[in-house]
């Protein structure tokens, strides 16, 4: 027995030499559990195992088909993950792909569970995709669509593209977008008017390199002054010092004949400092700094010559920056150095790009993104069109607009206390923005590195877990549009002399919507709008009037909206608005101008339209009176401008209003509205025939949203508008003014006139 356990220590690598010869100590047993059952004579016990942890349901996975992926970020990483266990997590998908389009062109079924046609929806995505152009051709070579101003923002491709592209553009590096930044505007002016300023800024220049000329000599004559009296005073000191000299020497002598020491003899000269020669003065900067006396005579002159040469250095830098982004195409002629209408042209496009509501000049807005590099500019872009499909997802529509103060305005909760109405659109955004991690342009850029072009053509969605909903929200809310028209002149815009009368309005006119909840009225947003005013209009017997085309006042209702809504001109249009000129293989052709027409983001009613009637026991009686999208920005941001009745609203806010409507309030989808409307008119030597198919697609709402357009402050002498005609004055009419013509329910709606490009006002 001894020779086996020597053998299987041996075995194991037993005891060194020096070891006790003692056996081993049994292993130590883990002390049984109280309840656990005695084991078994003969049985060994066994280890209780474990049951496998089931797997993260929000893992990353790579092997999700593309209808099940979704991207969610957990603590800053970002993972695809499967698009259930998202939404099981509390996770909303909010749609990336490009195929994305607002609610109201969202695909709809009828009740038979088949697909409602929506004629406008492709070309939607055509255009956001900058694939075909408003009439649903494909873009030709090098063309982009910048459609954010209209309504139609770009998709989450095409603005992938932007990211990657400009990051690689070498061009950007030669641009001081400082010194673009460092001016405030960049006037354009053209004939008399840049004469005078190049005169303006010709004599300051002069002025001021005179006065820099002045001080100059002024400096020079004081340094040739100093010098003088520097030398003089260098040549009394040699002259005491050889005084001084001459009687130690006559000292020295005396104390040696009579036998004394000599005296200490006199210190050396000391050189007086001559002053530095004169450092001429080269720019009015210096000229401040040195001698701001002269500096002072000549201050207006500096700072406009001064404000000129930023100009010229920004201007410099701005051509560089059109250049780089390709808004200077060779169609618009621009000739380099120069403010022309080809720069206009351009700026118009980079606007256009960058959702800018101004003007085709260069200042406010349009300067501060001249002045923004491009990874941030596009960043900008990417929020505009998150923020779009943010409140598609969300159904969401308080943007910030009630606040008119300090403090927001407030509503009684059902906890007897005050709650601010929020800015739910701000507040949503930006948790998709932090969740996602695309708060910032790099995270931005890495998103649209990692995944690619593929991606988001068929499955690109992010999640998020949105804010909690006031709870005012539900899927049936009580709903109310109010018009406040704001300052209304009905007085004639002219004398009799034919000469414009100023009508100033400083209370623009508002859209509102309003809820009622829980016995109080709570106020939504308020945006700019438009009211009916003094417009040109043809009448039946040819000749061109003056007549007022109010916006009704009173109580009306929303029965029925159309998206991709067509407006049928009434014979009072004028046909030069009816036709226009497109250019086929080189030469120009005559056509019908359905962009006035619709279904179009340049259309008459916009993107969408709310159709206001007046209920009665007979049925609905319709004015031709529209709240809908329009192209004609401008004509809502101006008190100068007119609509022709109807109330015009940004394209992408009035496609959040309904949309917002439509996910809170009982309706109907009544599908494409066919017309089959035929009309034919001579124009300039040809005949066009003009076939409007649809009036576009419509939602019933039952029942109706209310409507209350306010009467508005009137201003002037007359409290009541004109009815009929007016003429103009200098022109020629007939004796007779017109009979009233009976006309169509659009007459009144009138068409949205296009954007004058060239228009200061």
């Amino acid at each position: 027995m001894a020779l086996v356990a020597a053998v299987v220590l041996g075995c194991g690598g037993g005891p060194s030499d020096d070891a006790p010869d003692t056996p081993p100590p049994e292993p130590a047993q883990p002390a049984p559990e109280a309840n656990a059952p005695a084991p078994t004579p003969g049985e060994t016990p066994t280890a209780k195992v474990e049951p496998p942890k089931p797997p993260d349901p929000l893992r990353h996975r790579d092997d999700l088909p593309p209808e099940k992926r979704i991207v969610i970020a957990i603590d800053g990483e970002q993972r695809v993950v499967d698009i259930d266990a998202a939404r099981a997590a509390g996770y909303t998908p909010v749609d990336l792909t490009n195929d994305w389009t607002p609610y109201i062109f969202e695909e709809r079924l009828d009740d038979a569970g088949e697909p409602l046609s929506n004629r406008y929806r492709q070309i939607y995505m055509g255009l956001a995709n900058d694939e075909t152009d408003g009439d649903g051709r494909p873009l030709p070579d090098n063309e982009l669509n910048f459609l954010e101003v209209f309504g139609i923002p770009p998709s989450m491709g095409v603005i992938r593209t932007r990211f990657i592209e400009d990051e690689a553009k070498e061009c950007h590096a030669e641009i001081d977008y400082a010194a673009i930044g460092a001016v405030e505007n960049i006037p354009f002016l053209k004939g008399s008017r840049l004469r005078s300023y190049n005169g303006r800024v010709a004599r300051a220049r002069r002025a001021v390199k005179k006065a820099i000329g002045q001080a100059n000599a002024k400096g020079e004559k004081a340094y040739k002054k100093a010098l003088r009296a520097a030398k003089a005073e260098q040549k009394a000191r040699e002259k005491a010092y050889a005084a001084a000299l001459k009687a130690h020497q006559a000292a020295v002598k005396a104390a040696t004949a009579q036998g004394q020491p000599a005296p200490a003899a006199p210190a050396p000269v000391e050189a007086v400092a001559m002053p530095a020669p004169w450092d001429p003065i080269d720019d009015a900067e210096e000229l401040r700094a040195r001698d701001p006396d002269v500096a002072g005579t000549v201050e207006e002159s500096m700072a406009l010559a001064d404000k000129a040469d930023r100009r010229e250095i920004a201007f410099d830098h701005v051509e560089k920056r059109l250049k780089c982004d390709d808004h200077d195409r060779p169609r618009f002629k621009h000739k380099k150095g120069r403010f022309d209408h080809g720069l206009r042209m351009a700026v118009r496009r980079f606007q256009r790009k960058h959702k800018i509501y101004e003007y085709a000049n260069m200042k406010g807005e349009t300067m501060e993104m001249l002045a923004t590099p491009p990874r941030a500019s596009n960043f900008k872009s990417f929020e505009r069109a998150l923020t779009e499909r943010v409140v598609a997802a969300t159904h969401i529509i308080e943007d910030g607009t009630t606040q008119t103060g300090d403090e927001p305005p407030t509503y009684t909760g059902t906890d007897g206390k005050e709650h601010p109405i929020r800015n739910l659109v701000a507040e949503f955004v930006d948790a998709a923005k932090t969740q996602t991690a695309l708060d910032t342009p790099e995270r931005v850029l890495a998103f649209f590195n990692r995944f690619s072009a593929e991606d988001f053509d068929t499955w690109m969605r992010v999640g998020v877990k949105f804010p909690e909903l006031p709870e005012y929200y539900s899927g049936d809310m009580d709903l109310k549009i109010v018009i406040d028209k704001g300052d209304v002149w009905y007085d004639l815009p002219y004398n009799d002399e034919g000469k414009e009368l100023r009508q100033p309005r400083r209370r623009m006119p508002k859209l509102m919507v309003y809820l009622r909840w829980n016995d109080q009225t709570i106020r939504l947003v308020r945006w700019p709008t438009t009211i009916g005013g003094w417009r040109k209009d043809l009448a039946p017997n040819g000749y061109v009037y003056m007549r007022y085309k109010g916006s009704d006042t009173g109580d009306r209702v929303i029965r029925k909206i159309i998206s991709g809504p067509t407006w049928v001109p009434p014979t009072s249009t004028p046909l030069k608005s009816l036709a226009k000129r497109r250019w086929v293989n080189g030469k120009g052709q005559g056509i019908v101008n359905y962009e006035e027409m619709g279904p179009g983001y340049l259309s008459a009613y916009g993107l969408v339209a709310g159709y206001f009637v007046i209920p009665g026991r007979n049925g609905d009686v319709d004015r031709g009176i529209r709240a809908h999208g329009s192209s004609d920005y401008m004509s809502i941001r101006s008190s100068r401008r007119f609509s022709h009745g109807c109330h015009r609203l940004l394209n992408h806010l009035s496609v959040r209003l309904y949309g917002f409507i439509l996910n809170h309030r009982p309706h109907t989808v009544g599908g494409d509205q066919k017309m089959n409307a035929e009309r034919q008119f001579y124009y300039k030597e040809q005949v066009y025939q003009m076939r409007m198919p649809s009036r576009g697609f419509a939602y019933f709402l039952d029942p109706p949203v209310p409507v209350s357009v306010l009467e508005g402050n009137i201003k002037g002498k007359r409290k009541r508008p004109y009815e009929g005609y007016v003429k103009i004055p200098g022109e020629l009419y007939p004796d007779a003014l017109p009979g009233e013509e009976t006309g169509s329910e659009d007459d009144r709606a009138g068409g949205g006139a296009p954007v004058d490009e060239d228009d200061d006002a």
